[in-house]
């Protein structure tokens, strides 16, 4: 799917609480999509440097007492503008969106 030329690894994994397993029930299945070489080492390199030198956000509520420092990249399905949205976009639009849609058969997913 788009321009990603790389492989998938799947992982199976149960998810829940564990009373379904000693009732004889089974746990809830989710599968963990590993995308191997999504991004390259150059691509990589760069978003690693600009996380670190970006300004982080810190949007959470005042009743969270851990904030989480993150970088929005994308609100309300519009892409922001910035280095590190330069990089990510390409990966995301390209080639995340891509496999995403044919792997979901959702032609419509978005950012």
């Amino acid at each position: 799917a788009g321009d990603w030329q790389g492989r998938e690894d799947s992982i199976s994994l149960a998810v829940g609480d564990i009373a379904p397993q000693i009732s004889g029930g089974s746990p809830r299945r989710k599968t963990l999509r590993i995308l191997r070489s999504i991004m390259s080492q150059v691509e990589v390199e760069e978003i690693l440097h600009l996380v670190q030198v970006e300004a982080c956000n810190s949007g959470e509520p005042l009743s969270n007492p851990v904030a989480t420092p993150h970088h929005l990249l994308a609100n309300d399905g519009e892409w922001r503008s910035g280095s590190l949205v330069a990089v990510v976009k390409p990966v995301v639009e390209e080639r995340l969106l891509p496999y995403m849609r044919m792997q979901l058969g959702c032609t419509d997913l978005a950012v």
